[in-house]
Parts: C-alpha cells; sequence; structure tokens
C-alpha cells in the first residue's frame, strides 16, 4: 500500500510518499481503508522529536482518520467490513502505524460508526481536538456549575 513515511524527526514537511505491505488485523484489531485523516499539532510535533514517543522508522503518522473497515481479527463484533467508521481513540500513529496511508489496523474499540448527520471528513477532523477541548474543560479548567457561564474565546 502507499503511504506517508517519515524516515526522520524533521517535520512533517520531509514525510516521503513510499510502499510498505498492507497490516494485517489481528485479535481485537480491524483493517481500515483510510478515506479521510487529519493531521494534527501532535502529528507535528512527534515528526519534529518534541513529543515523548519515539517510534520505530520509517514510522506513519497520522492519529485520526476515517473510511471503510475492509477486515477484522478474531473477536471482533463491533463492527464489520462495509461499516464507515472513525477513529476516536488516537491509538494511531504514535507506536502503531497511523492513517497517513491507504490503510491501517487500529482496536476496533477505538471505531465507531460515523453518526447520521456527520461526514466522514467531520469523523476524521473530530476526535483529538474534541479530546483537547474535552481535557481543557474537565482536566484543567474545571465544568462550569449549573447557572455558570462559559466563555469560550
Amino acid at each position: 500500500m502507499r503511504a506517508w513515511l517519515m524516515d526522520g524527526y524533521e517535520g512533517v514537511e520531509r514525510l516521503r510518499l513510499g510502499e510498505v505491505p498492507d497490516p494485517e488485523p489481528g485479535p481485537g484489531e480491524a483493517q481500515l481503508r483510510i478515506h479521510y485523516a487529519a493531521l494534527n499539532p501532535a502529528d507535528a510535533f512527534l515528526a519534529q522529536a518534541q513529543y515523548p514517543a519515539k517510534p520505530v522508522l520509517p514510522h506513519i503518522l497520522g492519529r485520526d482518520g476515517a473510511g471503510e473497515v475492509i477486515a477484522v481479527g478474531p473477536g471482533v463484533d463491533t463492527v464489520k467490513p462495509g461499516d464507515i467508521a472513525g477513529i476516536l481513540r488516537c491509538e494511531a500513529g504514535i507506536e502503531r502505524w497511523g492513517t497517513f496511508a491507504e490503510k491501517t489496523v487500529v482496536p476496533a474499540a477505538s471505531l465507531a460508526r460515523v453518526p447520521e448527520g456527520w461526514s466522514e471528513e467531520q469523523m476524521a477532523a473530530a476526535p483529538l481536538v474534541y479530546l483537547t477541548a474535552w481535557q481543557a474543560l474537565v482536566q484543567w479548567g474545571g465544568i462550569p456549575s449549573p447557572g455558570e457561564v462559559l466563555l469560550v474565546t
């Protein structure tokens, strides 16, 4: 399959298009044909060695993505081939190959079908930025009490 490969920690500008073997799903995993992938600041930080993880090179970045489930490993009953899904838990693109490829494999528990009224593009773009906003509110800022006003600028 074709993929954008990271050969060093010189930034996303240095990714190169290359060929790698198709990833195969193991137990509890699903293979996704990527239709859309999002580039996040976390991807750029990893590509510049400004992220705690240091994956084995060459590496495929991409933490968020959406596409078609094309295969599932043993024990998977939450998604099936043909489902259109997105990656909710950003488990791709750090230690395992990510979404900047034609296909990726992730834990099936990390996938969710694209909600009604959402496009695949929205599903691919949402998870990591939503997680960042949630962490800012819940972990660091505190959710307002009923009757309080939250102003986001």
